[in-house]
């Protein structure tokens, strides 16, 4: 197993398509607003020093940045298999 840090800075109101990782991952809002959901769990709305948890391959379905004024800032910790070949896939539809 390897754990990569990633610092993630979506531009306001920025979103990503819905996407899995190999493996776990581990937040910490740094700054700004940011909502999450996974698989079918309800949004969450996440501001600077909250933290969340994702599982290893949930679907991933929001991800943006919620503020129309800021930048977010997300430290992402992700433990993965040595040799993934991606940290991120989108989901297909």
């Amino acid at each position: 197993m390897r754990v990569s840090t990633i610092e993630v800075t979506p531009e306001t109101r920025q979103s990503s398509l819905p996407h899995r990782h190999p493996g776990p991952v581990f937040g910490y809002i740094l700054e700004g607003e940011y909502q999450g959901a996974i698989n079918d769990q309800p949004v969450k709305r996440l501001k600077a020093g909250d933290t969340f948890y994702k599982p290893a391959m949930s679907l991933h379905r929001v991800s943006r940045n919620s503020s129309d004024r800021i930048k977010a800032r997300l430290l992402a910790v992700m433990v993965h298999p040595c040799d993934a070949k991606q940290l991120s896939s989108p989901e297909k539809h």
